[in-house]
């Protein structure tokens, strides 16, 4: 068996977990080749959280009522036995206006 064949076999695990799967199956991989293979996998691609700090871009603006539309799609086919056979989820957000009347207080 190859590094990919373990990789399905144990579920798509994260790189330290996976490092001691496979030790625990006697194989002797490094840190560093279990590392190289990960990176290059989709899957943890998709899930890795970045903690990048994003610049300051300003405030969503909607100036009449549905103007901005934002949609995305979750690729969650790896777990679609899981999920009744349900491989993406859209996401579909809309900004609505709303405007309020302030009285002035004297």
């Amino acid at each position: 068996m190859n590094l990919e064949d373990y990789y399905k076999r144990f579920n798509f695990p994260a790189a330290s977990t996976f490092l001691k799967l496979l030790k625990n199956e006697g194989l002797k991989y490094t840190k560093d080749e279990v590392d190289k293979f990960i990176k290059g996998k989709t899957e943890q691609q998709q899930t890795t959280i970045k903690t990048e700090k994003r610049k300051d871009l300003g405030k969503i603006v909607s100036y009449y009522p549905l103007s901005l539309i934002q949609m995305d799609i979750f690729d969650l086919a790896k777990y679609y036995k899981e999920n009744q056979g349900y491989k993406y989820i859209l996401c579909i957000v809309m900004f609505i206006v709303e405007s309020m009347g302030l009285q002035n207080e004297k």
